[in-house]
């Protein structure tokens, strides 16, 4: 009787089962995630002509900022030690330190700052003094932070942030809202000079600054970090792609005299002017026009000299991950 007959297989009888075959596995994606990027601090620096420097600035990993303050115009002494300016300037830079954590984005870094500064200056003042709006001292905020692979950029008052990318394409974001207030203070000065050519023309233009100042944060008027005022919102914001190898220059107004008031560089070699020679010696070569310039015929100014502030980044992968 045939084995197979009664339900064995016809390998139980001797012959071999032809091979299974086994249907093809679909091949697994794998997915790699995108390499994070970080700033490298290349140069860095802060000058005052004299004390108290009223900038400030600093980086982490992925956020750096200028800051340059702006003392109250009091008609007595100033409200806070050594000036209300270098204490703004001074708390913001603290605060921007401790909150900018990897992943913090730009708005709530913003925000944060806003409260904190608000807080601080709060508790650092007499409750029961009277002050004028134009004794608040006030400040000029450039910031930039990355975002996984965007580069988020911010600026509220008279500070220049330059980006330079890997192709050498170059954007440049101010915030030029104060300028028309720096004219009418110019065209005070002026008007003071030729009325007034043998005396301090300061008495006249401290009253016309104080009426500048009542402007800040209002309709009409122009944007800065204040310490009772809210400004978070009112901050000129742009976004960008970033890659490695981009550079970025973060510039207080003193700094970037060279540019808009002695046309030493343009924003696009005064990159490179930094990453050759150094920021300390861009400085110096400022100051030296600036004394050479002392009556202003050159650059009309205000001031003689201006607290220098700048930042060089470089872009880079961060390996720390």
């Amino acid at each position: 009787m045939p084995l197979h007959g009664r339900g064995l297989s016809v390998a139980a009888a001797g012959r071999p089962a032809p091979p299974a075959r086994l249907a093809p596995r679909p091949a697994r994606a794998v997915a790699f995630a995108p390499m994070s990027l970080r700033f490298k601090t290349l140069d860095a620096i802060s000058h005052g002509p004299k004390p108290p420097n009223e900038d400030a600035h600093g980086a982490t990993a992925t956020a750096a900022w200028v800051i340059d303050g702006a003392t109250g115009v009091s008609l007595g002494p100033d409200i806070l030690a050594p000036s209300g300016a270098a204490w703004l300037a001074g708390t913001l830079s603290d605060v921007l330190h401790a909150e900018s954590d990897p992943g913090r984005t730009l708005h709530d870094l913003l925000a944060s700052a806003e409260r904190a500064v608000s807080h601080r200056f709060a508790a650092a003042i007499d409750p029961g003094l009277a002050i004028d709006a134009p004794d608040l001292p006030t400040g000029c905020l450039g910031l930039a932070v990355i975002e996984q692979r965007r580069l988020e950029l911010a600026v509220i008052g008279d500070v220049s942030l330059m980006h330079r990318r890997s192709d050498r394409s170059l954007s440049v974001l101010s915030d030029h809202g104060v300028d028309a207030f720096g004219e009418r203070t110019m065209e005070a000065m002026r008007k003071a000079l030729r009325e007034r050519p043998d005396e301090d023309p300061w008495p006249l233009l401290r009253l016309q600054i104080r009426e500048n100042r009542r402007m800040a944060n209002q309709p009409g008027g122009y944007s800065v970090v204040h310490p009772t005022l809210a400004w978070a919102h009112r901050v000129t914001r742009a976004r960008a792609e970033v890659s490695e190898g981009d550079v970025l220059l973060l510039a207080s107004d003193g700094f970037f005299r060279l540019v808009d008031h002695f046309g030493m560089h343009n924003p696009d070699d005064l990159i490179d002017a930094s990453l050759e020679v150094g920021l300390s010696t861009l400085v110096e070569r400022l100051r030296a026009a600036e004394i050479d310039d002392r009556r202003g015929e050159r650059a009309p100014r205000v001031k003689v000299h201006d607290d220098a502030t700048a930042v060089l980044l470089r872009v880079e992968t961060d390996n720390t991950n």
